[in-house]
């Protein structure tokens, strides 16, 4: 099992037990995604190619009382949408940020799918920031983030 899939099964956990939980990707894809899309379609969007837009979204979600989580690769969810990001987080949103391939996890498709500075962003913005480091830790950082009533966090999630 990869960290990857404790992100999901917690996830999938939490959309059982709470109407209000919502997945957002920007066209990624993945096992734990489909699943995620399948058991819930009504609460699962696709931005497609539009990070910012992930943010928007999430944000407008949030102020109705929605819990989303937004889910994308760590270089596109965290560099490009950096201003909608500031101000979620300046409104203390409580939105997740699943980022998946921090710092090189990308590498072999260049550098635009590189982000060495990713903590340095989140920390900038004043963003808690967990990396799990199995999928055990990785699902109940997912599970105790419900909780979690104001700001934006992340979830560093290793490219496996």
């Amino acid at each position: 099992m990869q960290i990857r899939d404790g992100v999901f099964k917690g996830l999938c956990q939490l959309a059982e037990n709470y109407k209000n939980v919502i997945m957002i990707i920007a066209d990624q894809g993945g096992y734990g995604v489909e699943t995620f899309r399948h058991k819930f379609p009504e609460r699962f969007i696709n931005v497609g190619v539009a990070e910012q837009n992930a943010i928007n979204v999430a944000s407008g979600l949030a102020l109705g009382g929605k819990r989303p989580f937004i889910y994308s690769i760590a270089s596109f969810i965290l560099q490009r949408p950096f201003e909608q990001i500031r101000l979620a987080t300046l409104m203390q949103l409580p939105i997740v940020i699943l980022a998946l391939g921090y710092g090189d996890g990308y590498w072999w498709d260049g550098p635009t799918h590189c982000i060495p500075h990713d903590r340095q962003i989140l920390d900038a913005l004043g963003i808690a920031i967990y990396t799990p480091l199995s999928p055990v830790e990785a699902e109940t950082d997912i599970l105790n983030l419900y909780e979690k009533k104001q700001g934006v966090s992340c979830v560093r999630i290793k490219k496996e």
